[in-house]
């Protein structure tokens, strides 16, 4: 794990740990190894953690930077769609209420390209949508 300024612990990117095991599993073992990629739309979308561990503590800048950081490198709308909800509102905690309307919008569109079974399961853009309603009514 790598230590940041003030000591605050920083989540790493370790996919090939994953591959390693894979691959030391194969060898010797009564299981064989099979090539699974590193990441998957799935595996992108759990990428959310750190951006939403750091807006439950209250620091929306830096999950702010997360979640554009997510929404750069995913390959998949899946992962870009989590940023983009985890980015709307890092914006609103930040009271940046037009910046968290255009992501909403971002996100909605990303949700486009996700089949209908999984949209049903995820709640991020309606609860964006809410908070967003919520915000312009105080």
């Amino acid at each position: 794990m790598e230590t940041g300024e003030c000591g605050q612990g920083r989540i790493s990117d370790d996919a090939g740990v994953v591959e390693n095991f894979l691959e030391l599993r194969g060898r010797g073992g009564a299981s064989r190894s099979v090539p699974v990629p590193a990441f998957s739309d799935l595996a992108e979308f759990n990428r959310r953690a750190w951006p939403q561990f750091l807006l439950e503590r209250e620091r929306p800048q830096e999950a702010l930077e997360a979640a554009q950081e997510m929404i750069a490198k995913s390959d998949y709308a899946m992962g870009r769609f989590a940023g983009q909800t985890l980015a709307g509102q890092a914006d609103l905690a930040m009271n940046r209420l037009e910046d968290a309307r255009s992501t909403l919008r971002l996100a909605e569109r990303e949700m486009e390209e996700l089949p209908a079974a999984v949209t049903k399961s995820l709640p991020d853009v309606g609860l964006l949508n809410l908070e967003i309603m919520l915000y312009e009514k105080n």
